[in-house]
């Protein structure tokens, strides 16, 4: 049997919400934050980030490198699966790329104006595992605190312009042709 598991976090943010949307739809922006995400591009190869410095619409895939120390290190193959400005937008992963990943994650993004100058941004994950596998991955196991520290961040950034301090990754943890090196469970 499949395991499903449900992750749902969120954060108040004293920001517009058009400001908070044109942040966190934009998959670029992500590597700002000096958290895991240390590069973004489109599925056009590392050149395409055009597509990842806009909101991107149902549909359109994007690559997001992500390295935690002594956590994870791993590529992910994403799909938009909803665009609906400015209120939700969501993707899921389509491929891996690195160490055998166990889950499917669908990943929603919910945005909800409070007033003219505070938005409330929720993030609901669902990790399922995939067939005969089974989770052994600790922040993909139901809400846990990498999720909470990235919407933290998140509201650190938009109200204040402080991204995570120290960052993660000062400096890229691999070359830019890294991904050719891995394998991708597709």
């Amino acid at each position: 049997m499949r395991k499903v598991t449900h992750s749902r976090t969120s954060q108040v943010i004293h920001a517009p919400i058009e400001k908070v949307w044109e942040f966190v739809t934009v998959p670029n922006n992500w590597v700002k934050l000096q958290l895991g995400t240390w590069m973004v591009h489109g599925s056009g190869g590392l050149d395409d980030v055009a597509s990842v410095s806009r909101t991107m619409q149902p549909g359109e895939h994007f690559i997001e490198y992500m390295h935690m120390p002594d956590r994870f290190d791993l590529v992910g193959d994403w799909e938009v699966t909803k665009c609906e400005a400015p209120t939700q937008w969501g993707f899921k992963s389509v491929h891996w790329y690195g160490p055998a990943m166990p889950t499917d994650m669908d990943v929603t993004y919910t945005l909800e104006k409070v007033d003219d100058n505070t938005t409330r941004w929720s993030r609901h994950r669902v990790t399922t595992s995939r067939p005969g596998k089974e989770n052994t991955i600790d922040f993909l196991d139901d809400k846990n605190d990498l999720e909470d520290e990235y919407q933290a961040v998140t509201r650190r950034f938009l109200e204040d312009g402080i991204p995570n301090s120290p960052p993660y990754n000062p400096t890229p943890p691999h070359d830019r042709n890294w991904l050719q090196t891995l394998p991708c469970d597709a």
